[in-house]
């Protein structure tokens, strides 16, 4: 039996990917464990990890500018003098010696589209994590398009990354049970009616938000049937640039409205610019929801033949794209049984058993 000191740091905060991601895994690990025993770390002043079965918690209660003297005292070594491996799940973890560790990688963007309103992290993030990911013993990332950014970025070598896609919650993303209710529930909630386009993880960035809301101010031209839903605590001067009846913004959702939305949509729009992985496009079709979506970096691996692709730099190719649903020119049910079939290959529990088989091996 080995034993591993997983880094649950991310787990703290599960309104984020990363945060999301490392919470499956784990639950899904424990599941399905292939005879290992789990140390889980984590570093917070006031967070506490929730409780995992059967596992011993291993706390720090320091802020993170401590993670330099957590680091250098080995901290976290001391506190499992017996571990045989630690995984850092979020690019990298305060160790003494790097060499121990399994990273995940989950992207480079930090490296190759740092982003304003995350320029702090960003930033500390190119600072600390090229070195623990060259020195790591191996890297698992969730998609060739992130592995081939450590190749030529990083200048690791190929058989040192192992590519585990993520999993998809299936048990939560599935197409309303009673459609008719669950619209009127949405009407109740959130004062939206039907049909509507959907956008989800939407910002001024990356996300390229702006560019679904000029595209649809575009199609406000023709009267469209459809509203447009962002589930997003836009800022004041984008509510009031794009102020309109038929757009509607949401704020922050929980998961299970965040399905519901999905269910209800006529397509979910991702017309992102960068991505590691792209969880939106597997939580849509699971849902029954055909995506639109962009057809740069990681993208076209998860929506594979399924999505319907745009530029997201040429908004006359999303314009197009939903107009082909507005006139019903797309094979709305014929996505919709591909897209949960599709989705349906990305489990946790795959995802889960590939890792524990990189702990073995490394």
């Amino acid at each position: 039996m080995s034993q591993i000191v997983i880094d649950c740091t991310p787990a703290l905060y599960t309104t984020n990917g990363v945060g999301r991601v490392t919470d499956a895994l784990l639950n899904s690990m424990l599941k399905h464990n292939l005879g290992n025993e789990f140390l889980l770390y984590s570093r917070s002043l006031q967070k506490k990890l929730k409780p995992y079965a059967n596992c011993k918690n291993l706390r720090l209660r320091f802020p993170k500018l401590f993670e330099g003297f957590i680091d250098k005292c080995k901290l976290i070594e001391k506190m499992a003098p017996k571990a045989d491996l630690f995984h850092a799940t979020n690019h990298y973890m305060p160790l003494k010696d790097a060499h121990r560790a399994v990273v995940t990688v989950h992207d480079l963007i930090f490296l190759k589209q740092p982003e304003n309103h995350l320029k702090g992290i960003h930033a500390e993030m190119a600072a600390k994590a090229p070195k623990f990911i060259q020195k790591a013993r191996h890297i698992i990332t969730c998609s060739e398009y992130t592995k081939k950014d450590l190749c030529n970025i990083l200048n690791n070598q190929e058989k040192k990354i192992t590519v585990i896609p993520w999993g998809m919650n299936a048990e939560l993303f599935t197409p309303p049970t009673n459609l008719q209710q669950t619209q009127i529930s949405l009407t109740e909630k959130l004062g939206i009616k039907t049909p509507y386009f959907l956008g989800v993880s939407c910002s001024v960035g990356r996300k390229n938000t702006p560019m679904l809301l000029n595209a649809y101010k575009e199609l406000l031209k023709h009267n469209p049937e459809n509203d447009l839903v962002l589930v997003w605590d836009a800022p004041d001067n984008i509510r009031e640039k794009y102020k309109h009846p038929k757009i509607h913004f949401s704020g922050k959702v929980n998961d299970e409205l965040l399905r519901d939305l999905y269910g209800c949509a006529t397509a979910t729009i991702y017309p992102s610019l960068y991505e590691g992985f792209g969880l939106p496009v597997l939580e849509s079709m699971s849902c029954g929801t055909p995506i639109i979506c962009s057809d740069v970096t990681s993208l076209p691996e998860v929506g594979q033949d399924v999505a319907i692709y745009i530029n997201p730099l040429d908004q006359k190719t999303l314009i197009k794209a939903l107009e082909d649903f507005e006139n019903h020119n797309i094979s709305v049910q014929d996505l919709k049984q591909k897209g949960k079939d599709l989705a349906a290959e990305f489990t946790w529990e795959k995802c889960a058993c590939e890792t524990q088989k990189v702990y073995g091996g490394v």
